[in-house]
């Protein structure tokens, strides 16, 4: 089935809403920044930020946050946005606003179609950014470590530490859904199935929620040997397709899942 890496590289490239029909833009250009004795897979593979408590002042990620929703909202030449930030974040790389602002507009960046493909260059690198700063000790940081990084070993209590903070939360819904789905215990599938059914009601996500779904499904089908979550998955994927422009990047991984799906059905063997 789907490694978590892959799931994490498809996930961010997962939250586009726009249908925009736009040419390609140019990819935002994020300056070389030199760490000094910094170990990169040690600071990858920290995961000690995923425990903290939110002890820290939230309200400038929480502003910034909102501003940047704004603009993105008000703008599609977002390119040059998202490059004013990685400069910002390059001259101090310490400060934990300036990463947060580089890394939420490069999030917000790959949630449009026409751009994922030129901004995921990038997302390593936002990753490594984030881990390393002065970490703030927030909730809205560790919501955006979480977006970038679903694959904590104590990602399911973080999820739901953020569900508790903001129920609403429909992103970390969907993330707290699929690591459900991948425990391999009935509750936990339901929950799942549950949880992303609500997301796909709530219509705020659409056409992403369909292939949220569709990739639960399909781990719901697997667990418990049920072809019915099978045909759910390929139906999901299909609706997702239907709703997206032929460039979007995403298609071609709900493409493939379709046609995995679609031959096990026929086989009618797990």
């Amino acid at each position: 089935m789907r490694t978590r890496y892959r799931y994490l590289l498809s996930f961010l490239i997962s939250l586009g809403i726009s249908l925009w029909e736009a040419p390609a833009v140019p990819a935002p250009v994020a300056p070389a920044v030199t760490y000094a004795k910094v170990d990169f897979m040690g600071a990858i593979d920290d995961w000690t930020w995923a425990d903290e408590k939110w002890t820290g002042d939230d309200r400038p990620f929480a502003a910034a946050r909102l501003s940047i929703d704004r603009v993105f909202n008000a703008s599609q030449n977002t390119s040059d946005i998202v490059s004013k930030y990685a400069q910002l974040a390059a001259e101090n790389p310490q400060d934990a606003l300036d990463q947060f602002r580089w890394a939420y507009s490069l999030f917000k960046q790959l949630q449009i179609p026409h751009s994922q493909e030129a901004a995921q260059g990038d997302i390593f690198k936002v990753i490594f950014a984030l881990a390393v700063a002065d970490q703030p000790h927030c909730f809205n940081y560790a919501r955006l470590r979480l977006l970038y990084e679903p694959d904590a070993p104590q990602e399911r209590s973080l999820d739901e530490r953020l569900l508790k903070y903001d129920p609403s939360d429909v992103l970390v819904k969907s993330i707290y859904a699929f690591t459900l789905s991948e425990s391999k215990i009935k509750l936990d599938d339901d929950n799942a199935v549950s949880i992303e059914q609500g997301v796909v009601a709530d219509g705020k996500y659409i056409p992403t929620c369909y292939r949220d779904i569709g990739y639960i499904y399909c781990n719901v089908g697997f667990n418990e040997g049920n072809m019915e979550y099978y045909r759910k998955s390929i139906a999901a994927g299909r609706q997702f397709l239907a709703l997206t422009p032929e460039y979007d990047c995403r298609r071609a991984d709900v493409e493939h899942s379709i046609a995995y799906l679609t031959k096990r059905v026929a086989e009618n063997k797990l």
